[in-house]
């Protein structure tokens, strides 16, 4: 009879399974602060009302240092909630710390929320718009036409055609219909 192989084999673990790449970001998806992009550089990054905040979030329900993002040993991004008034909450689960993962949700307060992504390490990072071309965009998505646009926000024609240059110049895109689908692949539309 054969003698049993007792040894127990431990795979090595690739770092992206378990944890964040070294190059990750948090995206504003809802809230005042919609469409404002965090790029995480592995130290310590706090969001809050606080104006010394690297994510600063001015909706009701945010403590001016509500929660901080850091890297633990490992590699691994956490969150950590710096005994918030509302809660940090990732995927929908209150928590004090937690890891963070491409895909994972983040809600600050009642509110404002995040999403987890990666960064391509071949391609930049895509700039943020402000607010007023993140309004001019999801207008134009929704089929206005410039004067329309210009109409309903109390501007001219001609500025909605200047905003909507800068928006395919820094989202690297030439017409309405692309500016539709990066729209709704960054959960903006």
């Amino acid at each position: 009879m054969a003698k049993a192989d007792n040894k127990t084999t431990v795979a090595p673990y690739r770092r992206d399974e378990l944890g964040l790449p070294r190059r990750w970001r948090l995206r504003v998806v809802a809230g005042a602060a919609v469409g404002r992009v965090v790029e995480y550089d592995g130290t310590e990054l706090f969001i809050g009302r606080d104006p010394e905040c690297q994510l600063r979030l001015t909706d009701t329900g945010v403590s001016r240092r509500h929660a901080k993002v850091m890297q633990a040993s490992d590699g691994t991004g956490i969150i950590v909630d710096l005994e918030s008034t509302n809660g940090t909450l990732v995927n929908d689960a209150r928590v004090e710390l937690a890891p963070l993962r491409p895909g994972y949700r983040v809600r600050i307060g009642p509110i404002a929320e995040l999403v987890c992504e990666t960064v391509d390490a071949g391609t930049s990072p895509k700039l943020q718009l402000t607010q007023r071309e993140l309004e001019i965009a999801r207008l134009v998505v929704s089929g206005r036409t410039n004067p329309e646009i210009a109409a309903q926000l109390g501007i001219r024609p001609r500025t909605v055609g200047t905003h909507l240059e800068n928006i395919y110049r820094r989202l690297e895109i030439g017409s309405r219909a692309e500016l539709a689908i990066w729209l709704v692949q960054a959960g903006l539309a």
